[in-house]
């Protein structure tokens, strides 16, 4: 059986017995079956729609279910019998409102999206606090869901104690740090992201984080009081 683990911003779907694996927070993950083909798949994806400006893609709702239903249609799943199971949306550390709010907004635009195309959804294991890992069997439609323990993120506490902070930002993608700064929430300091860090495109669409962040100057000397994101550390 084929194994598939899916980062933020990704989906699959197969016609062949496969399992998914993904893990979420506030990101919301939609799976969708067609009982008769046996057919299936899953997506992850962090907020309902695009930012002004950016174009649409997988990271986002608006394009995560769509494709997917598409990617099962053109595997020859009907469009008419499919159905859906919807997980994720939690709080996590940090500021907690603010990711319940976009925990929130995910899982309604996954409802109403599902609505739109006229999918039933047959379970919804949403909301609460920490992490969740799902694992999807694409042929039976079988989902196992675990709620994960929250563990605050290495340096997290470190940032919010620290008055000059350095992090490396060759040590994850731009999703990893995008995660980071979520959890940082509202009391941190002012962050400073170096603009050679893959991400920043990401990080212009998040005005509801309520945090003060800027790009890095050239030769920007440090300052005591602001978190420096550099991509050499």
């Amino acid at each position: 059986m084929k194994r598939i683990y899916l980062y933020p911003g990704q989906l699959s779907a197969s016609a062949d017995p496969a399992e998914i694996t993904t893990l979420l927070g506030s990101c919301v993950a939609v799976a969708l079956f067609d009982p008769k083909t046996q057919m299936g798949g899953l997506n992850h994806y962090l907020l309902p729609e695009a930012p002004l400006g950016e174009e649409t893609n997988p990271r986002y709702g608006s394009a995560a279910i769509a494709l997917l239903r598409d990617s099962l249609r053109q595997l020859g799943a009907s469009t008419q019998r499919l159905q859906a199971k919807l997980y994720g949306g939690s709080r996590s550390l940090g500021d907690a409102s603010r990711t319940q709010r976009v925990g929130e907004m995910n899982c309604r635009f996954a409802r109403e999206e599902l609505a739109r195309f006229r999918i039933p959804i047959l379970l919804e294991d949403v909301g609460g606090d920490g992490g969740m890992k799902i694992v999807l069997q694409t042929h039976t439609f079988a989902v196992d869901a675990r709620r994960m323990r929250e563990q605050t993120p290495p340096g997290l506490s470190l940032a919010r104690s620290t008055r000059v902070i350095v992090v490396a930002g060759n040590t994850g993608s731009q999703l990893s740090l995008v995660a980071f700064l979520e959890k940082l929430g509202r009391d941190a300091p002012p962050v400073v992201v170096s603009g050679a860090i893959p991400g920043t495109r990401l990080l212009k669409g998040r005005p509801e984080w309520g945090m003060s962040w800027r790009l890095a100057e050239n030769d920007e000397v440090l300052e005591n009081g602001k978190v420096y994101f550099s991509p050499e550390g």
